[in-house]
């Protein structure tokens, strides 16, 4: 074998070593490959195993110096190498093309990627302005807010559920004599000196699934002093309906509820007044109606005290009879003087009288004593809380010691329901109330009568029933009744239209408010010229 053979036997050899490898690293290479190239890769993986059994024929030819002509070996792997090179060159290209057109699809991808970023980033700045713009606007809102808190008349103070104070406004601080910082993140109820808030507290109400709750409650300050206040409490919530706390509204009425206090002693007084007021004008009339009887039944005692002298005369002639030793022995002149003595004081008569007499002084105390009585218990004080009263009793009461007032002008009808119940009143006001309206109706009537020149009595209608869980009581009248416009203004305090020396203007003022006190309704209806009626309801129950 030459030198010449040897060496390129090695060359082949060295060629086979490098293919070798070269199919090694293709073997690896190929799982990772997408699936479009995978195929082609294993055809040029075929043909690099071909040129590596190629080489190693060539050498087995050269050194065993078999029969096979070398240029024919040769060729064949020439033809090979151009095959695999086109291959080769094929695959790149597709390769190469496949790049390109991931590339462009990647920088399209970058650029939408960018256009993406941009407008993000946009969006990011103009979220974040937005942000800033909001906040802006929540801070000034807040600031409005507080500004409006503070400039309220009312106290407002906000609580979370586990009744810690959140917010106070400067009202608050003010009507409580204490600063934010002694308020806010303390327990509301120390607020007070009192731990009355507990029993009204509207957050309880407000847990407890109210929507709102308002009541009116007393507290003592840490300085003492004590104050009325209205209160309104409201749920505080947050965007998705869950409660947080609540949000309180103090309004301070103490003024308004001295003022009341006040406007109850004036009209206690007023009520006073006007019963003095009409003592004094009943006081005429009701001497008069007590005298009426007196005077017959002074009378009928003269009469009965005369006729006591004629009887006692008689007596005393049947006892000197009665007292002979022998009664059988009367004489007839003894017999003569008894029926002179029968005749003189004309017996038969006495007989017939002394009876009446009696029965009249009897029904005349029973009138005094009826009039002193219902007197009494109108000009009792009375009870200044309620109590079940008859409301007939007081009515009649009332007609009795009012009777010289209309008597003379009115003739009266009742219609009293026996069977309504009593009544939740204040016994000594309603009759001050019913005497206030007879003695109107008696007025009316008088009036009527004065200008018309008709001296015939008008009539007043008493009348009581129960309608609608009320007591209700009517009084009609026959006078000269209320003009349309004048309606509106009989309830007003001091206004009349009677004149000078008739009235104070306070009667129906004061029946209005001692009705409504009485948690009813007093209402007019009149037609001039026919008369007027009263409507008065009062609640049956508390």
């Amino acid at each position: 074998m030459t030198s010449q053979h040897l060496v390129s036997i090695l060359l082949v050899l060295a060629g086979a070593a490098f293919m070798f490898v070269s199919i090694a690293h293709a073997r690896k290479i190929a799982p990772s490959l997408p699936g479009i190239f995978q195929k082609r890769w294993r055809t040029l993986t075929v043909f690099m195993i071909f040129f590596f059994c190629g080489y190693l024929f060539f050498v087995a030819i050269q050194v065993s110096h078999l029969p096979i002509p070398v240029e024919l070996v040769t060729g064949i792997v020439f033809l090979g190498g151009a095959v695999f090179v086109f291959l080769t060159i094929l695959l790149s290209r597709q390769t190469v093309i496949s790049l390109l057109e991931k590339d462009r699809l990647l920088q399209e991808a970058n650029r939408h990627l960018e256009k993406r970023v941009q407008e993000r980033t946009r969006a990011l700045e103009t979220e974040s302005q937005a942000k800033k713009e909001t906040a802006k606007k929540l801070d000034l809102l807040n600031t409005e807010l507080s500004h409006i808190l503070d400039t309220t008349t009312t106290g407002i103070r906000v609580i979370d559920t586990e009744f810690n104070v959140l917010r106070v406004n400067k009202s608050f601080c003010t009507m409580i004599g204490k600063s934010e910082e002694e308020l806010i993140g303390h327990h509301c109820y120390k607020n007070f000196s009192d731990p009355s808030c507990k029993a009204g507290c509207g957050l309880q109400y407000i847990r407890d699934g109210k929507d709102k709750h308002e009541f009116l409650t007393e507290k003592v300050l840490m300085d003492g002093r004590t104050m009325h206040f209205h209160i309104t409490a409201v749920p505080f919530r947050d965007s998705h309906g869950t409660l947080l706390g609540v949000v309180e509204d103090f309004q301070d009425i103490t003024e308004l509820v001295q003022e009341q206090k006040a406007r109850e002693q004036m009209q206690v007084k007023l009520l006073h007044t006007s019963k003095l007021e009409s003592v004094g004008q009943l006081s005429a009339g009701i001497a008069h109606e007590i005298n009426t009887p007196i005077q017959f039944i002074g009378t009928n005692i003269d009469f009965i005290r005369d006729s006591f002298k004629d009887i006692s005369h008689i007596v005393s002639q049947v006892k000197r009879l009665l007292d002979l030793p022998d009664p059988e022995g009367i004489s007839q002149q003894q017999l003569e003087s008894l029926a002179t003595a029968l005749e003189k004081a004309d017996w038969d008569y006495l007989c017939q009288e002394i009876p009446i007499a009696l029965e009249q002084t009897s029904e005349g105390i029973i009138r005094v004593s009826s009039i002193v009585l219902a007197m009494k218990e109108f000009s009792h004080p009375g009870s200044k809380e309620k109590v079940l009263a008859d409301l007939n009793s007081i009515l009649k009461n009332t007609l009795t010691i009012s009777h010289n007032e209309w008597k003379y002008v009115a003739d009266l009808k009742t219609d009293l329901d026996d069977n309504l119940p009593k009544v939740p009143c204040m016994i000594a006001e309603l009759g001050q109330v019913f005497l206030n309206i007879l003695m109107n109706a008696g007025h009316a009537i008088a009036e009527k009568q004065k200008e018309s020149l008709d001296n015939s009595k008008g009539l007043i209608t008493v009348s009581t029933r129960q309608a609608d869980g009320f007591a209700e009581i009517r009084f009609d009248d026959t006078g000269s009744g209320i003009p349309a416009d004048v309606i509106p203004k009989i309830f007003d305090p001091f206004f009349t239209t009677k004149e000078v020396g008739q009235g104070s203007g306070q009667g129906l003022a004061i029946s209005y408010d001692v009705i409504s006190k009485h948690g009813g309704t007093i209402t007019a209806d009149s037609t001039p010229g026919s008369g007027t009626s009263f409507i008065l309801r009062l609640p049956l129950s508390l």
